[in-house]
């Protein structure tokens, strides 16, 4: 378990729910309303730390 979100790093989606701290069904529902980007590779959902960050930053901060 990562203790430090890292942009460039992709990360599960286990390892997004507990930096997230959100439930499985949050999780898909943030995927199905595309406030979360992610990619399925083998059957696994994939998603960028960046991606992360741009979730939980504040609006209008850079």
């Amino acid at each position: 378990m990562p203790t430090e979100l890292q942009v460039n790093v992709i990360y599960t989606a286990e390892e997004t729910e507990s930096l997230l701290k959100i439930s499985r069904s949050t999780f898909m529902r943030l995927i199905k309303r595309g406030a979360l980007q992610a990619r399925k590779v083998g059957g696994q959902y994939r998603i960028l730390g960046e991606e992360i960050l741009r979730l939980v930053k504040p609006k209008g901060r850079k």
